[in-house]
């Protein structure tokens, strides 16, 4: 069998049934045919030695170094099935490769992130507007989730009163259900949405141009970009999180949590998205406060938790 045809082999069983990330799912098979395919593509897995894989890997190492690393990682994937199999006799060649190339002096690459201080300078642009994206920007601002959950957001996914948002595990990067809990500041947002609601779709933020599809992933980075170039959607979160440690000094497993993270133990993480429910709201109201900067409540040594209450409770 050639290193092609058990590659393709690999990457149909690995993904028979994963359907929330296609465009992993391509990438993965992509890189592969891109960087191994024109030199390992036509030769027999049995055959293939560690020559052959530094020749995939030598232009790339340094140059593209994210992408040589899962270039080795997906070839040594497809190697440990050949061996499996009975396809190879002389052992995986991708076992130990990485620590006979030479070292890649490149510095990490963190999402780009607007401070928590300009925040307040691009919220009242967006705010401005009615289009279903400037909104969908808003919603994931104000709850710091992944863009993936809110694109693919639908209604039934929230309570009737939009106080509290279930994801579903199959939307969530760590496979669990989550419950997003949604400050008055989110929940407005919601309300707003409510307007662009189709028959033909159950989505909270549709396509404009086919409600029955969700909304392009380029559409809140451009918004985003246009007031601060190089920013990320992504990006958005490590705001939140920075905010939450140096202004509100948060617990640190209710800013984990309030992002999705895992905390603890397993028996710890049960526990404390059920009780942490209430105070990783207090946190986002908080934070909703100061997106659109409202920020009296947090000066003079006010106690914004209990301002926040008294917010909850309608007047007469």
């Amino acid at each position: 069998m050639t290193f092609a045809e058990l590659a393709h082999t690999v990457h149909k069983r690995k993904f028979k049934d994963n359907t929330s990330n296609g465009k992993h799912v391509a990438q993965w098979i992509n890189t592969l045919e891109t960087y191994a395919f024109p030199i390992l593509g036509s030769l027999s897995v049995e055959d293939i030695q560690q020559d052959d894989l530094e020749e995939v890997l030598d232009p790339i190492w340094t140059t593209k170094p994210e992408t040589a690393r899962r270039v080795l990682q997906r070839i040594k994937t497809i190697f440990d099935h050949a061996c499996g199999r009975g396809l190879r006799s002389k052992g995986n060649p991708a076992t130990g490769m990485r620590a006979l190339m030479r070292e890649q002096r490149v510095e990490p690459k963190h999402f780009a992130a607007v401070s928590f201080m300009d925040i307040n300078d691009l919220v009242p642009s967006l705010d401005k507007s009615n289009d279903v994206g400037a909104l969908a920007l808003l919603f994931t601002i104000l709850t710091a989730m992944r863009s993936g959950p809110i694109r693919a957001a639908r209604w039934s996914e929230f309570d009737p009163a939009l106080e509290k948002w279930t994801i579903p595990a199959d939307k969530m990067k760590t496979r669990k259900e989550f419950v997003v809990p949604i400050s008055m500041a989110a929940r407005t947002i919601l309300q707003r949405a409510k307007e662009h609601r189709a028959k033909a779709s159950d989505l909270v933020f549709p396509s404009p141009s086919n409600p029955s599809r969700m909304l392009s992933d380029a559409t809140m980075r451009k918004l985003l970009q246009s007031k601060y170039p190089g920013a990320t959607v992504h990006g958005m979160r490590t705001t939140f999180r920075t905010w939450a440690a140096e202004v509100v000094r948060a617990d640190h497993d209710v800013a984990e949590l309030c992002l999705a993270h895992r905390v603890g133990s397993r028996v710890a993480q049960i526990y404390n998205q059920a009780e942490l429910l209430d105070h990783r709201l207090m946190l986002m109201e908080k934070w909703g406060f100061w997106v659109y900067a409202d920020l009296e409540p947090f000066s003079n040594g006010n106690d914004v938790d209990a301002i926040i209450r008294g917010r909850w409770i309608e007047p007469p």
